[in-house]
C-alpha cells in the first residue's frame, strides 16, 4: 500500500499539480471568489476483467505494474472474506 501511495503522489506532483494550480477554480479562489464547485479531480480506472489503466495519460509502467499487483491482492483478500464489504465493493460474485 505504501508503494501505491508513493507512486500516486509522485504522479500527482509530476503530471497534475501544475494543471490544478492553473485551473480557473484556483484562480477564482485566489481572487476571493468562492463557489459550490466540486474540487475533486477524478478519473475511472477499470481493473477487472481487463484493465484500462494504460489508457490514462502519463501513467508510468511502474505505477501500472504496482496497481495491477495491488488489485490482484485485493481480489484475493475479498474472495477469502465471505460477505465482506470489500467483496461487495469490488463486485465479486460468490464462486
Amino acid at each position: 500500500m505504501e508503494k501505491v501511495k508513493k507512486l500516486i503522489n509522485s504522479h500527482y506532483e509530476e503530471h497534475l499539480k501544475e494543471k490544478f494550480h492553473q485551473s480557473e477554480m484556483v484562480k477564482a479562489l485566489s481572487e476571493g471568489k468562492t463557489s459550490d464547485a466540486d474540487w475533486e479531480s477524478t478519473f475511472f480506472i477499470w481493473h477487472k476483467p481487463t484493465s484500462n489503466i494504460s489508457k490514462v495519460p502519463n501513467i508510468s509502467d511502474e505505477l501500472i505494474k504496482t496497481m495491477d499487483g495491488y488489485v490482484s491482492q485485493l481480489h484475493k483478500f475479498a474472495k477469502g472474506s465471505p460477505n465482506s464489504c470489500v467483496k461487495i465493493l469490488v463486485s465479486l460474485k460468490d464462486t
